[in-house]
């Protein structure tokens, strides 16, 4: 926990406090010298995840909500606005990235220019495929919990061995988020004994 929370306190070190001087709405416009972009709050990612749509040109500003190269990790995080301990239902990153992504894939956009990587032409593929990948990772982990009950920490040591105290947040988030997809289509089951979550199967 302490080697967590040092790699937490240098992970923040990265970014510094601003003043918020224009707070975006979805759906606002945000007016520029020579063109109007439309705000688009796209949850997910991470709770505060947004893109900017030019309409005129049906170009989308992406950041990391959709990358051609990797799927973007839906990282846990508390709700937006919540300070201090967090004492509600765990948040579905995973869940509400889908359901973002179901949003971006309807727009009919002829470019999207994501944060990292080279643009993309034909977003509604790639969103098809990001579909089907998270499906096939989900289906790997009910298969592990099939076998026996399992913790996220467990589930994540079958997936991908020991990994690096810098990469628990990260793989926790993964685990998380797709059993969060099998949990909402009553595959899984949810138990809480001493403090330690596990998941086991549905009995058919």
């Amino acid at each position: 926990m302490t080697a967590l929370r040092a790699v937490s306190a240098g992970f923040r070190a990265w970014g510094s406090q601003v003043e918020v001087t224009r707070p975006l709405a979805d759906g606002a416009e945000l007016k520029l010298r020579d063109r109007t972009l439309r705000v688009l709050h796209r949850p997910g990612h991470s709770p505060s995840d947004t893109v900017f749509l030019d309409e005129s040109r049906s170009v989308l500003l992406a950041a990391d909500h959709l990358i051609a190269h990797i799927s973007s990790n839906p990282l846990l995080a508390r709700p937006l606005g919540v300070e201090g301990d967090y004492e509600g239902p765990r948040p579905q990153a995973l869940v509400t990235y889908m359901a973002s992504l179901e949003q971006t894939r309807a727009m009919s956009l002829s470019l999207v220019l994501p944060g990292h990587g080279w643009p993309i032409t034909d977003h509604a593929a790639l969103i098809d495929e990001r579909f089907r990948l998270h499906r096939r990772r989900a289906e790997k982990i009910r298969r592990l919990i099939a076998d026996q009950p399992r913790t996220a920490h467990e589930i994540a040591q079958e997936l991908w061995g020991n990994v690096a105290v810098t990469q628990a947040y990260l793989t926790l988030s993964e685990v998380l988020g797709h059993v969060d997809l099998l949990l909402a289509d009553g595959l899984v089951l949810e138990h809480e004994q001493d403090g330690v979550v596990r998941f086991e199967g549905a009995r058919e």
